[in-house]
């Protein structure tokens, strides 16, 4: 009878760190599109800032972003089991542009 016990209680403790898992894993996912929005957020408004003072450099700066975008999107289309995630698609946008 003991063993049945410590069975169920060692069930219910994996069900319970499970949960606190989970919980953990949305939290940390949140924080990273958090993240991610600020880095574009950044990005934008340095590109802004270079804009009002070098005209060629922000449009530059938009072009390699928008060229960048549209070639994930075509690797995701031509390699579906290569594909990156939404997630970090955005976020190589976003290290693309602050690289440059």
């Amino acid at each position: 009878m003991r063993r049945v016990l410590n069975i169920i209680e060692l069930y219910e403790r994996r069900k319970k760190i499970l949960m606190e898992l989970s919980d953990k894993d949305m939290a940390l996912r949140n924080v990273q599109r958090k993240l991610s929005r600020n880095n574009l957020l950044l990005v934008k408004l340095l590109s802004r800032i270079i804009e009002s003072r070098n005209k060629e450099a922000s449009v530059h700066i938009k072009h390699v972003s928008t060229i960048t975008w549209e070639l994930l999107k075509t690797w995701q289309n031509l390699y579906p089991e290569d594909a990156f995630s939404e997630d970090d698609m955005k976020l190589s946008l976003n290290f693309t542009t602050v690289i440059y």
